[in-house]
């Protein structure tokens, strides 16, 4: 997991014996407070690379990886992170 997500609280529920799909995300990244997860299949190019799955073991994150959005600047605007 990337060293600035790895104090992000995650709440998953079991998809498969070795594989948690992620839920919910809470915390900071990079130091900016994070606001939601992205739906799975909702973020970045082509489209829906995120799958938001969780592995148990190494990696930790498959290729679709995770997507979540962060506070940017003081008003309600965000930014769309992929990871």
């Amino acid at each position: 997991m990337p060293k600035s997500l790895r104090r992000a609280p995650l709440t998953t529920k079991d998809r498969a014996a070795d594989a948690f799909l992620i839920t919910a995300i809470t915390g900071l990244w990079n130091g900016i407070a994070i606001t939601g997860l992205e739906a799975p299949h909702s973020c970045c190019s082509p489209p829906g690379w995120n799958n938001n799955v969780l592995l148990d073991g190494r990696p930790e994150l498959d290729k679709g990886g995770i997507a979540f959005s962060r506070q940017r600047g003081e008003g309600s605007e965000v930014d769309d992170i992929a990871v």
